[in-house]
C-alpha cells in the first residue's frame, strides 16, 4: 500500500463506499455528478502508466503503486441528501438551477 493509499483509505471513500454511504448506486451518483447537482471526486488517481493523482487544490502529480479510482470526502453526503431532496422537490433541471 502506498502512502497514498494510506491516506485516501484513511481519510476518503472510494465511488463504491461512498455511494453506498449515500444510499444511492455508483451509476446514480455519477448522474448526480455529470448534471452538476454535486461535488466531483475530490481525488481520481489514473490506472495509467505511470499512474497519477489529480486534485483540483493540488492539480496531476505522480502517484505511484496507487490505487486507482475516484476518492470522496465523508463529509459531501450531505450533498447527495440535498441534490436528491431538490430533485424530488423540484426535477432535475431546475434543481439544478436551485442548488446553484
Amino acid at each position: 500500500m502506498s502512502a497514498l493509499d494510506a491516506y485516501l483509505a484513511k481519510h476518503y471513500k472510494n465511488s463504491s463506499e461512498f455511494a453506498e454511504a449515500c444510499g444511492i448506486s455508483v451509476d446514480q451518483l455519477s448522474e448526480l455528478i455529470d448534471d452538476r447537482l454535486v461535488p466531483a471526486a475530490s481525488y481520481v488517481v489514473t490506472d495509467s502508466t505511470p499512474a497519477t493523482v489529480c486534485s483540483h487544490a493540488f492539480g496531476e502529480l505522480p502517484a505511484p503503486g496507487s490505487t486507482a479510482g475516484s476518492y470522496f470526502h465523508p463529509f459531501h453526503v450531505v450533498w447527495v441528501k440535498r441534490a436528491q431532496k431538490a430533485v424530488a422537490r423540484l426535477g432535475r433541471d431546475s434543481a439544478n438551477e436551485k442548488l446553484k
